[in-house]
């Protein structure tokens, strides 16, 4: 494991010492330009899961209903692709973070569960321009997120819920969470061109209609009074289980929900002599109240090679996704 991020930091620190011997970058921006770029960095999530718990006490059904917060973070990888003319931009970021340690918002909590999480996404653009004057330029495309997808899941050994409806807690052995998460988003938009080198702001309105869900599976559950679990919690007797105390069946059902809203956005690019580009985007939900935010630094210093740096900031229905990437990019010019 130390060797393998000794190369890496090797890898990282040639290429600043690279600019001064490779040539400088001579690009045609009238031709198709391509660009490919794996990454390493660390993603973050922090999740809200709704759970809803049916128990037959003499024949009736009794709800218990709560949500389950948690967060953590791991190291992973990913790529991006993008390949743009006059006209046309086409992009793709797909991002993976292997199964990684989570903590419960309540921190009691973290003593008796073990969390487990697996994250993925894909991202996808699509752009046109079909007015272009000498100031500005009208655009039209669609964006595409495709997140948690079937490999993603959270594992929850020795789960404990606090029902709100039953004022108790419910305690599972083992909890498996997989969200699937897809917004389609068409956009229109108008850019205008600074003063300064090829600098522009984009102003954008778009459309998204996600949908999420939520498949849900447990193993046979238990309620434990509140004032007994407060009482027992040092001695975390709430951990020895019995099959014969059980009293909920397990659960296996799925949770779909769909989500449209009025989005706004604005971009900034700046760059410098065509090698050296900073992309930042900021995107407001109007209708749910949440924040998308990415950047992009590109730094282009031969003709077939350079660095990228990717980071994005998501808010998004089934909680919170953040991560960085940084790796070498590959330049191809037909």
């Amino acid at each position: 494991m130390t060797i393998k991020y000794l190369k890496k930091s090797l890898f990282l620190f040639l290429f600043p010492v690279s600019l001064f011997s490779l040539e400088k970058p001579n690009f045609d921006f009238n031709k198709w330009f391509y660009t490919i770029s794996p990454f390493w960095g660390e993603g973050y999530n922090a999740n809200q899961i709704p759970f809803r718990l049916i128990e037959y006490k003499n024949d009736k059904p009794v709800l218990h209903s709560g949500s389950k917060s948690f967060s953590g973070s791991g190291k992973g990888s990913g790529v991006e692709f993008m390949a743009f003319n006059p006209d046309w931009q086409i992009l793709y970021v797909g991002f993976y973070f292997p199964m990684y340690p989570n903590k419960d918002s309540t921190s009691l909590y973290n003593y008796i569960q073990n969390i487990k999480t697996e994250v993925t996404g894909h991202v996808f653009s699509l752009r046109y321009k079909f007015l272009k004057y000498e100031k500005s330029e009208i655009f039209t495309g669609m964006s595409y997120f495709q997140g948690n997808g079937p490999h993603d899941y959270s594992i929850v050994n020795n789960f404990v819920l606090y029902s709100y409806s039953t004022n108790q807690f419910v305690q599972i052995p083992q909890v498996n969470v997989k969200v699937y998460v897809e917004d389609p988003n068409p956009y229109v938009g108008i850019s205008y061109k600074l003063p300064i080198q090829n600098w522009k702001i984009d102003a954008i309105y778009s459309y998204g209609f996600e949908r999420v869900n939520t498949d849900l599976q447990t193993s046979i559950a238990r309620t434990v009074d509140s004032n007994n679990a407060l009482q027992n919690f040092d001695s975390l007797s709430i951990l020895q289980y019995n099959i014969e105390n059980s009293n909920i069946l397990p659960l296996n059902y799925t949770i779909r929900k769909k989500y449209f809203a009025n989005r706004f956005a604005l971009s900034l690019f700046m760059d410098y002599r065509r090698f050296v580009s900073l992309r930042i985007n900021l995107r407001r939900d109007l209708t749910f109240n949440r924040w998308v935010s990415n950047a992009v630094f590109n730094l282009i210093f031969s003709q077939y090679m350079g660095l990228s740096f990717f980071y994005e900031y998501s808010e998004r229905s089934v909680g919170t996704i953040r991560y960085w990437l940084i790796g070498p990019t590959f330049v191809f010019q037909f």
